[in-house]
């Protein structure tokens, strides 16, 4: 039987062509071994892949290698599954996923937040998340102190919404605004009309030409208003902000 590869699986996974024209490939990809990590018929995993990721990735990338912990801070284990940073396939740079990364991940500042050669070599930071973020995100402290501050923000957890190390959106969110915001107020993340005004579907905000979201009218951190608007409902500024006289 011919083994399944490039030739085969991209005739079909067009959109992966990309990925082989990165500066960095995945070398199972590069060389069309596509079976080395998915199974072409079946299998019990995301993806087709023919184990759990992170146990498919360890049969070529030892955690505990002095290699890969020098590479990690000395991290050898984490919950988290690799493809959350690494691109399973091609990638721009040092097979990271996304472009985007956070100053600290960029510059190789881990320890701005980690400690080096944790115990047992699992993750390990020097502080809560929340604390550590406002040691460099000071000018969020003074939504802590306002009329109404956002549960998640008062909890300073930070990663319930935000990616520390890279993201493919603005503000390293997990999510796009509506479906993130839809895990906690879950019904209201597409269609929640205010004041008669719909504010799902395809509608523009004529302030920025953006597409309406939670967060066109609601701070996500704290607000002096109810239910974290950036302003009284019945204030005049308040339309006024998206809809000029």
């Amino acid at each position: 039987m011919v083994k399944p590869g490039n030739a085969l699986c991209l005739s079909c996974h067009a959109d992966r062509k990309a990925d082989l024209e990165k500066p960095y490939v995945h070398s199972p990809f590069k060389d069309g071994d596509c079976s080395t990590c998915h199974d072409p018929h079946a299998s019990p995993n995301r993806y087709r892949l023919n184990q759990p990721l992170n146990d498919l990735c360890v049969m070529c990338h030892d955690p505990t290698s002095a290699e890969q912990k020098k590479k990690h801070f000395g991290i050898a284990v984490q919950k988290a599954r690799c493809s959350t940073c690494h691109s399973p396939h091609g990638s721009t740079q040092k097979a990271l996923l996304h472009e985007k990364q956070h100053a600290p991940f960029a510059s190789s500042l881990c320890e701005s937040c980690h400690v080096e050669n944790p115990p047992a070599g699992k993750v390990t930071l020097k502080d809560a998340p929340g604390t550590l973020c406002l040691g460099c995100h000071d000018n969020l402290r003074e939504f802590g102190a306002m009329k109404v501050v956002h549960a998640p923000f008062r909890q300073r957890a930070c990663l319930r919404c935000h990616l520390p190390h890279a993201a493919p959106r603005d503000y390293f969110l997990v999510g796009e605004a509506p479906d993130l915001c839809g895990q906690c107020h879950p019904g209201k993340e597409r269609d929640h009309p205010i004041v008669g005004h719909p504010t799902g579907g395809n509608r523009v905000s004529p302030k920025d030409g953006k597409p309406f979201t939670c967060v066109s009218c609601h701070h996500p951190h704290g607000s002096s208003h109810a239910r974290l608007l950036f302003a009284e409902r019945d204030d005049e500024g308040f339309c006024m902000t998206c809809h000029k006289k």
